[in-house]
């Protein structure tokens, strides 16, 4: 079980997760965060398509500079530039082995 303690300020990831949660009373208990209407999970399949559908439209004609992996490769950098342990990104990049260094950039730490 991994616990995120809430933050102040616009961008609170656990406050932003609970206004989420709110709106969508169709999370099944099994701990799927994103869930169609009819409750079933979304797959990592679509979820990437649909990633690259935003990027793609965000970005015309420079869109492959970003994509799913960018998220992980910001999310394990910010963790650790907010004093996160190695174990706890690991946990939460779900990562089993010393990979998650690779999408950590150093440069900015």
């Amino acid at each position: 079980q991994l616990t995120i303690d809430p933050c102040e300020g616009p961008f609170s990831a656990v406050n932003e997760l609970q206004t989420f949660l709110s709106l969508c009373p169709n999370s099944p208990a099994d701990g799927k965060l994103f869930v169609f209407e009819d409750g079933t999970p979304v797959s990592p399949k679509f979820y990437t398509q649909m990633l690259n559908r935003l990027i793609s439209i965000a970005l015309p004609g420079d869109h492959r500079v970003l994509s799913s992996h960018s998220l992980r490769i910001g999310g394990a950098t910010d963790a650790m530039l907010r004093g996160c342990s190695e174990l706890l990104v690991r946990k939460m990049g779900r990562w089993s082995s010393n990979a998650w260094c690779l999408y950590v950039r150093p440069f900015l730490l």
